[in-house]
C-alpha cells in the first residue's frame, strides 16, 4: 500500500497554537473588537436612517410642526404693500387668497416667499385694528412675525425684535396753506410747528405719534384714528399741520390732487421711517433666519418705483374685496 504524502501549503506551514487554531494579529484582535461592538450597538439602537431630519430649533421647529406660517397684519389697507383690488384678475400680480377675498401688494408677496422657503402654508391673521397691536399679537405669541409696513421704533424694539429694513421711507408735513398764510411767510416753519398751542395732527398708536413728541415737544398733538380723518383736519383747518411718512402723504396727493389748493407738503430733513419684520424676542434662530433670507434673496423694496406704479393705480386699491379672482390665476402656493 502506498503512503499518501502530504502536500505542501503556505497554510499549513502556518504556526498554530496549542489547540490546533491560528493565532490572530494583535491588528485582527482590534478589528474584531469594533466589529463585535458594532453589532451590540446596531442590535441594540437599530438602523440609523441614511437621511434623518435637520435638528430644527424649537422656534423654526413649531413652524414647520405645525405646517403654517402665521403673519400678523393690520386691518387698515395699505395701498402698494397691501390691500385689496377692484378687479384682481387684471391685477397681473401674485395675490394670497385669504378669508376677506385676494390680497396684494408687496408685503404679501414677502410673506408668501417666506413661507415657501420654509415649505409651509401662509395664514394672515389681520385682527389687529392698529400697528402696535400689530407688534403685541408676535410678542404675545399670537403670530410668528408681522409684515405690516412696521416702522421701527425704540418703544417696539422693547418688546419686539426687528429684522434688517427692506424699505426706507421719508417723514412728510401736510400744513394747511390759509393757516400757514395767516401766521406770516416770515415765521420759519419748524419753530412755528413746534410753539405752544399749535395744533399738530397724527394717526394714533403709529410711529408718526412717536416721531411727533420727538420733534414737536411743545406742541399740542391732535390723535386721530385713521388716516383719512387725519387728512380731513388739515384741509378743514382743524390742525395746522399732520405728521406722516411721506409715502402715505405723497400717495393721497396724488389720489386727491384738489387738495393742493387747500395743504402742502413739506418734507422733513434727516428722518427716515425704516420698514421691517417683527420677531418675537422668544424667536431668535427665526429672525436669524429672516435677515440672512433678506440679505440672501436681495429685499430692498424701491420706494420711488413702488409710488409711482401705486400712485398710477390708486383707483383700483379698495378696503375690501370687490370682485372674485379667476379661479387658479395667480393663486399663492400654499
Amino acid at each position: 500500500m502506498k503512503s499518501r504524502r502530504r502536500i505542501s501549503h503556505p497554510i499549513n506551514e502556518m504556526p498554530r497554537s496549542t489547540d490546533g487554531t491560528f493565532p490572530w494579529s494583535t491588528r485582527d484582535r482590534a478589528r474584531r473588537v469594533v466589529l463585535t461592538i458594532l453589532a451590540l450597538l446596531i442590535t441594540s439602537v437599530g438602523v440609523v436612517p441614511a437621511y434623518a431630519s435637520p435638528p430644527f430649533p424649537p422656534d423654526i421647529k413649531k413652524i414647520k410642526d405645525r405646517g403654517k406660517l402665521i403673519v400678523a397684519q393690520c386691518s387698515i389697507i395699505q395701498p402698494g404693500f397691501y390691500g385689496f383690488r377692484t378687479e384682481p384678475d387684471k391685477a397681473g400680480e401674485p395675490y394670497h387668497l385669504c378669508s376677506a377675498g385676494p390680497i396684494f401688494g408687496c408685503d404679501i408677496a414677502l410673506a408668501m416667499r417666506i413661507a415657501k422657503q420654509l415649505g409651509v402654508k401662509l395664514e394672515l391673521d389681520r385682527s389687529a385694528k392698529d400697528f402696535d397691536s400689530v407688534c403685541l399679537q408676535v410678542a404675545n405669541g399670537k403670530a410668528d412675525i408681522a409684515i405690516s409696513k412696521l416702522s421701527i421704533t425704540l418703544e417696539r424694539a422693547q418688546y419686539v425684535r426687528f429684522t434688517k429694513p427692506y424699505a426706507v421711507l421719508g417723514m412728510g408735513l401736510l400744513v394747511n396753506r390759509f393757516l400757514e398764510a395767516k401766521a406770516g411767510s416770515k415765521t420759519d416753519l419748524w419753530d412755528l410747528c413746534n410753539r405752544p398751542g399749535t395744533r399738530i395732527g397724527v394717526w394714533q398708536e403709529t410711529a408718526a405719534e412717536t416721531y411727533a413728541r420727538e420733534l414737536f415737544p411743545r406742541a399740542d398733538l391732535r390723535k386721530y384714528d385713521s388716516f383719512d380723518k387725519l387728512f380731513q383736519a388739515v384741509v378743514n383747518r382743524e390742525v395746522f399741520a399732520c405728521l406722516d411718512e411721506d409715502f402715505e402723504l405723497r400717495l393721497r396727493m396724488h389720489g386727491d390732487p384738489q387738495s393742493a389748493l387747500w395743504v402742502r407738503f413739506v418734507q422733513v430733513p434727516k428722518r427716515r421711517d425704516l420698514i421691517a419684520i417683527a420677531v418675537s424676542p422668544n424667536s431668535p434662530n427665526l429672525l436669524a433666519f429672516l435677515n440672512l433670507f433678506l440679505e440672501y434673496e436681495g429685499v430692498t423694496i424701491n420706494v420711488d418705483e413702488l409710488l409711482r406704479k401705486t400712485a398710477g393705480e390708486i383707483k383700483t386699491w379698495c378696503d375690501a374685496p370687490r370682485k372674485a379672482p379667476v379661479e387658479g390665476e395667480h393663486l399663492s402656493v400654499e
